[in-house]
């Protein structure tokens, strides 16, 4: 049997990219157009806006069939190319008419067949469809990043925050560290209902663990994939850049909802 599509994600600014580069050592095909943080931006282009989250269950699969065609053929199906034609006509927050025009380009590009290639792919908003795609598809995992909460609310990735904390928050306020707490914690608590609908499927896998003990994270990641490595661990680090970072914010004090949310995320991961 096949290993099964590994797809990642998690806020933006908590560790993704090392994760991600774990997963090239290992063998994985993460797609043909990558920026230097390894986010497949075929997933980007197809997924990352807000209109994304109305689509009915048609629609939805058809794109998400879109992607994982050109992720594992490096070509999109002839009938989608038209479908994407509109996209940078129709522009969108945080991206520029060009930089969609030249995804849309990328992806029309044949690009190499993966071949036997382990595949997977990593884009930090992939946590936003995670349960509709798992719905769609049984053969992919998904591996949630988490960070500390408290070095999340000192980081300047605010993407995600501007992209997604109107829907999340139901609100339009500005980026500050109490929204950004709030958001990880809407966050964590969406993706801990979704582990318990797919206990098997679903792997929180902490970054700060991850940086303290690689070798040890990185073995019950490749479990989690059905990968195990062989010969030794040190070559899967290769390229890994931990970055360290405390905030401080130590002294927050959570409601009681939030602490849950927190003990619960700490039991969960690896």
């Amino acid at each position: 049997m096949p290993a099964p599509i590994i797809a990642m994600g998690g806020i933006g600014g908590s560790g993704t990219r090392a994760c991600a580069q774990i997963l090239l050592n290992a063998g994985y095909h993460l797609g043909s157009d990558l920026n230097e943080a390894l986010d497949n931006l075929t997933f980007s282009l197809i997924f990352k806006r807000q209109s994304a989250l109305m689509w009915n269950r048609t629609t939805f699969e058809c794109y998400l069939s879109a992607f994982l065609s050109h992720l594992q053929t490096g070509h999109l199906p002839k009938g989608m190319v038209g479908t994407l034609a509109d996209i940078p006509a129709a522009g969108r927050a945080g991206h520029s008419a060009d930089w969609l025009t030249e995804r849309l380009g990328r992806a029309r590009t044949p690009g190499p067949t993966p071949g036997g290639e382990l595949l997977g792919w990593k884009e930090p908003n992939t946590h936003i469809f995670i349960e509709r795609i798992m719905e769609s598809k049984d053969d992919i995992k998904y591996v949630h990043i988490v960070r500390d909460f408290r070095y999340m609310m000192a980081s300047k990735n605010n993407n995600q925050i501007k992209n997604w904390g109107p829907v999340f928050l139901d609100d339009d306020g500005l980026y500050e560290g109490p929204r950004v707490l709030r958001y990880w914690f809407e966050v964590q608590a969406r993706m801990i209902g979704i582990y318990k609908r797919f206990p098997d499927r679903v792997m929180f896998l902490s970054y700060d663990r991850l940086s303290e003990a690689p070798r040890m994270q990185i073995g019950a990641l490749l479990r989690f994939c059905e990968t195990p490595a062989a010969g030794d661990l040190s070559e899967l680090m290769t390229g890994l850049d931990f970055v360290s970072g405390t905030s401080p914010a130590s002294d927050l004090l959570l409601d009681a909802r939030q602490a849950r949310v927190l003990a619960e995320t700490l039991a969960i991961c690896a």
